[in-house]
C-alpha cells in the first residue's frame, strides 16, 4: 500500500515543487529587472532574459535532485 501511495504522490509532488520553483524564479527575475515588463525589453535582451530564466530553472531542479538524499 505504501508503495502505491508513493507511486501516485511522488509525480504530483514533483510537479507542484517544479511549478513553485518556476514561479519563484519568475518573481526574482521581475524584481531584478526593476519591475519592467518583458514586452518593454528589446528583442535581444528579451532572448537573454528567457535563456537566463531557463538556465536558472534547470540549475534549481538539478540542485534539488542532488539534495534529496
Amino acid at each position: 500500500m505504501d508503495r502505491m501511495l508513493r507511486m501516485i504522490l511522488r509525480p504530483l509532488i514533483n510537479k507542484l515543487v517544479n511549478k513553485g520553483v518556476d514561479v519563484g524564479i519568475d518573481q526574482i527575475a521581475r524584481r531584478r529587472n526593476g519591475g519592467q515588463a518583458a514586452e518593454e525589453l528589446p528583442d535581444d535582451q528579451r532572448a537573454r532574459v528567457r535563456d537566463t530564466q531557463r538556465n536558472a530553472r534547470q540549475m534549481m531542479r538539478t540542485a534539488r535532485r542532488f539534495t534529496r538524499f
